[in-house]
């Protein structure tokens, strides 16, 4: 889980000014809503919206320095806008971190920051391809895949877009 301090220890390491932030933090848990507990509900959102608003918050002076401007992408997850079942705290919980791009970039517009989510699905992963192995993975998109969006997002080409939730579903 995040400790402000940590955070702050790695934004002082990295220095700055920064360009561009995507923040990969994350975890996924399922299962039926009905069993979620206190603590499943503490440890999602603690990996999930707490790391991407300490880890906002520690980056915007080294962002803000960036006479170019900077860009940063937050990784939520498409659940967030279509729900599902046996996923409701995960979809909640990144739809949080899908608003907090909107809401950022709102407030960061004046600072020359961009920021933007993107939704993937399930991804093509080891642990994934391990946890569901009757699954199509030639239809999910690759680590490759959602880099190659983000970078595309932090990229000059990108600069009027901010605010969005860009979906990256595959063939899902």
């Amino acid at each position: 889980m995040a400790v402000e301090e940590d955070v702050a220890r790695v934004f002082e390491e990295v220095g700055g000014p920064l360009a561009a932030l995507v923040a990969t933090l994350g975890g996924y848990r399922g299962g039926p809503l009905t069993s979620v507990t206190a603590k499943d509900i503490d440890e999602l959102t603690a990996v999930n919206s707490k790391t991407a608003v300490l880890t906002l918050s520690q980056a915007h002076s080294y962002l803000r320095k960036n006479p170019e401007g900077a860009s940063v992408v937050l990784v939520a997850a498409r659940s967030a806008v279509t729900g599902g079942p046996g996923g409701a705290l995960y979809a909640a919980v990144k739809a949080g971190v899908a608003n907090l791009a909107l809401s950022a970039s709102q407030e960061w517009l004046a600072d020359g920051i961009s920021v933007n989510a993107i939704l993937p699905s399930t991804m093509d992963t080891p642990a994934n391809r391990r946890d569901m192995p009757e699954a199509d993975f030639s239809c999910w998109p690759t680590i490759e895949e959602e880099a190659e969006v983000a970078a595309f997002l932090v990229s000059d080409r990108a600069r009027i877009v901010s605010g969005a939730a860009i979906p990256v579903y595959g063939r899902v």
